[in-house]
């Protein structure tokens, strides 16, 4: 788990990735402790590091373990803060549902009619068979160790 902004900038460094990307995945995988009373919250993230190129993000909220704190305003990483927060939306979308007595579980998409296939995520239209997405894999893997 990332410990402070120094130690987000030291894994960048070592992994040869921006900063910020670090920071995105790190949020994605914790979540964030928040005072907002909802499980999930899409919202626009300015990062001050990159301010001019902001994100737009669903996150879990309630994680009282993350190292992130978010709130109407601001990101927080361990009380410092690394962004701002405008346009939070409550994310009440049903993420995914059982069927067949609950041995198949389907990941809803928002544009699923649209879906070509990832080399990833095997569909009907395209089958996982890109060889160098398993290495990345790995390291991605061994990144997020580093991380948290």
């Amino acid at each position: 788990m990332l410990t402070s902004v120094r130690h987000l900038e030291e894994v960048a460094r070592e992994w040869k990735i921006n900063p910020e990307d670090v920071l995105i995945i790190a949020l994605n995988s914790c979540g964030a402790r928040s005072p907002l009373d909802k499980p999930r919250m899409r919202f626009r993230l300015e990062l001050d590091s990159r301010s001019a190129d902001p994100s737009y993000l669903i996150l879990s909220l309630g994680r009282e373990d993350s190292p992130f704190e978010i709130d109407e305003r601001e990101l927080r990483l361990h009380g410092e803060r690394v962004g701002a927060v405008t346009g939070i939306e409550d994310d009440d979308a049903l993420l995914g549902y059982w069927r067949n007595g609950t041995k198949v579980l389907t990941l809803n998409s928002n544009q699923r009619s649209q879906c070509v296939g990832c080399t990833f995520c095997p569909t009907t239209l395209e089958g996982a068979s890109d060889p160098a997405i398993r290495e990345l894999d790995r390291r991605a893997r061994s990144m997020l160790r580093a991380i948290g």
